[in-house]
């Protein structure tokens, strides 16, 4: 799929910026979110393909499309000092298990 080349060459290029921002700033916790397919008006059309959205349903384990208020969890993870202070330079990934299979 187009939209899986384009989401693999965005994710490709952020991550060794991700290393660079944390090796500039090794005190500070410099981590990003991968969020997988997300519903929102950007994927309206995938969303309203019966058939492309069925193959994207059918590949995260979840069974579903992320929702944005989904991120809250991970945000506040990655902004709490307390839970997250010493994860530096990852790259959380939260696509409902799209990764793992």
């Amino acid at each position: 799929m187009e939209a899986d080349l384009a989401n693999a060459a965005s994710v490709a290029s952020i991550m060794p910026r991700l290393e660079e921002l944390q090796a500039a700033l090794p005190n500070g916790g410099v981590n990003a979110i991968a969020p997988g397919y997300v519903a929102t008006d950007v994927n309206a059309e995938l969303l309203a393909d019966a058939v492309c959205n069925m193959q994207i349903l059918e590949r995260i384990p979840a069974a579903r499309w992320r929702r944005p208020e989904d991120f809250a969890g991970p945000a506040m993870f990655l902004a709490s000092d307390r839970a997250s202070g010493y994860v530096a330079g990852e790259t959380l990934v939260v696509d409902g298990g799209w990764m793992a299979r």
